[in-house]
């Protein structure tokens, strides 16, 4: 039977217009491809960030760099963060802060917050780029926002201590980057605390957080331990052993006034032949690095930015965050010129997936 004249029509070579109509590409569909495409990109840019780490344990920096460069190109943020770290410490390519700026900007992009926290830290130094505390305070609130403990510890500093003050959010901040153990936020909130700085005075608060960041290592709550038990504030009873305990810890961490204040208690020791030398309470010895920071220079920012190789005094302790001497302990800072650091780390995958490596160098 012969086809009816509707069917024989509908099977008809279709016309130009109809083939145009056909095969234009639905906008969802593109999105969808572009998707896919990007994802596939990504994997493979994790791949070759997997690849790098395992050249990087066993030292072979240069062909690691090769891979994470090969990673970030293929859009992996994680590599890119670290490829921006090997230009950043010069482990296996040439030290190069316009490269590690730019690597450090394409993670920031994608939302890596410790990349965030370090091109923020570039453009507060100049590194590699010029000078912009716009844009560095601007990074340093996407990574605070993201919970990275550096950052919320730095802003809160710099609202409380610098020139457009707001504690109430200073303060927030300086609590949130206390919860995730940040020793110098934590010395920074006792400080607060002692002086009610945006909170009301208490001293045992001061000495219970000035305890915690000291336990973790900080030269200058060491000292304001050692300051506590010498003039037994804060509810504990003055104990001349304890304060030179604390002194000589916060000495052998490098802090000149703890090396003053112990050398304070060993002479009135020698001089025990005075009979009130005994009531400590009553001899005023330094302050122990206890007064609010100086934490802006005449560009707005913190003291002793850019002054060679001495370090900002208010990231003095921090455990910052890119340190890429490149496989020895990951911190990264950026505060000052990474050539003369010795720690290092490597983002493996999550920003909370930091796994730090140690060498001998």
């Amino acid at each position: 039977m012969p086809f009816s004249k509707h069917i024989r029509k509908s099977i008809l070579p279709a016309t130009k217009d109809t083939l145009q109509e056909k095969d234009k590409p639905d906008k969802s569909e593109e999105d969808a491809l572009e998707a896919v495409e990007r994802e596939a990109l990504e994997s493979i840019g994790e791949a070759y960030n997997t690849l790098a780490l395992e050249f990087s344990r066993a030292g072979q920096y240069i062909d690691a760099a090769s891979y994470f460069r090969a990673g970030a190109k293929a859009g992996s943020q994680q590599a890119q963060y670290n490829l921006a770290v090997c230009y950043e410490h010069g482990q296996g390519l040439d030290t190069n802060d316009k490269k590690a700026a730019y690597w450090y900007k394409k993670a920031a992009l994608q939302g890596h917050a410790m990349a965030q926290y370090n091109y923020a830290i570039f453009h507060l130094l100049g590194l590699g780029i010029k000078r912009n505390e716009k844009e560095a305070v601007h990074w340093l609130n996407k990574s605070a926002n993201q919970g990275l403990c550096q950052a919320q510890s730095y802003l809160g500093s710099r609202l409380i201590y610098g020139p457009n003050q707001d504690l109430s959010k200073g303060i927030d901040l300086l609590k949130k980057a206390v919860k995730q153990k940040d020793a110098e936020a934590t010395y920074r909130l006792a400080m607060c605390y002692e002086d009610g700085i945006g909170v009301a005075i208490n001293q045992a608060k001061a000495v219970d957080l000035y305890n915690k960041a000291a336990m973790n290592g900080h030269s200058e709550a060491q000292c304001c331990m050692g300051r506590f038990h010498q003039l037994g504030l804060g509810g504990i009873p003055a104990n001349r052993t304890e304060a030179k305990a604390w002194f000589s810890k916060a000495s052998e961490n490098g802090n000149q006034e703890a090396k003053e204040s112990l050398a304070s208690l060993r002479f009135l020791e020698s001089e025990e032949s005075f009979k009130n030398v005994s009531n400590l309470a009553s001899i005023s010895l330094p302050h122990c690095s206890h007064s609010s920071p100086n934490l802006v220079s005449d560009f707005g920012l913190i003291d002793h930015i850019g002054s060679g190789d001495s370090k900002p005094s208010i990231w003095a302790n921090w455990p910052s965050i890119s340190y890429l001497d490149l496989l020895p302990s990951f911190q990264k800072h950026s505060q000052t010129n990474s050539k003369h650091l010795g720690r290092s780390s490597f983002q493996l995958g999550d920003d909370d997936n930091i796994h730090t490596f140690k060498e001998n160098r």
